[in-house]
């Protein structure tokens, strides 16, 4: 793998349960068999680490505001790293400086499913504090609705619905070796 055929930061952006930690974790292995050897940085957890809270926690004890700010500075410090693979929280995307920032930074990848698959992957899990409530697929179709515009700015898009995590890692190898 040459490693001047890939761009130096790698940003996956997308809605919870999209597969951006999973695929994240892999690409950079897999980016990392080149001679710049990748890392992968997943903003959510780190923002965890620095915190002392889960992200339930961080937004019951702090509030969305707080959590927003942390992910703003997790991310300006995240894009300082060189040969990384980034995964942002799914409403990073939400700040339009944070959208400058990934797109003049990293080559921004977003990562999409439909909205039935991302409940069959996240709706029983605890600590999504966007999707506490009774109509998780509803409040997921809205939550896909708001932020559809803001998605926007991705440099390519990799739909995950049906993919295994090595295909849409080789997927998306193959659209930055070829961008």
């Amino acid at each position: 793998m040459a490693a001047k055929k890939f761009p130096s930061r790698v940003l996956l952006t997308g809605f919870m349960g999209t597969g951006k930690t999973a695929v994240g974790e892999a690409l950079a292995k897999r980016l990392g068999e080149s001679p710049l050897g990748y890392s992968f940085i997943d903003l959510d957890q780190n923002i965890v680490k620095s915190c002392g809270l889960t992200v339930s926690e961080i937004f019951a004890k702090k509030g969305e505001a707080f959590f927003r700010q942390e992910e703003k500075r997790q991310l300006q410090e995240a894009l300082k790293t060189e040969s990384v693979v980034i995964a942002t929280g799914g409403g990073a995307v939400i700040d339009p400086e944070n959208r400058r920032l990934m797109k003049r930074e990293s080559v921004v990848v977003l990562l999409t499913a439909e909205p039935e698959v991302i409940l069959e992957r996240i709706g029983h899990l605890k600590g999504r504090p966007l999707l506490e409530g009774e109509n998780k697929l509803a409040t997921i179709q809205k939550l896909l609705a708001e932020r559809e515009a803001f998605y926007g700015d991705a440099t390519m898009t990799v739909d995950t619905s049906r993919n295994t995590i090595e295909e849409t890692v080789q997927e998306l190898l193959c659209q930055l070796a070829g961008r």
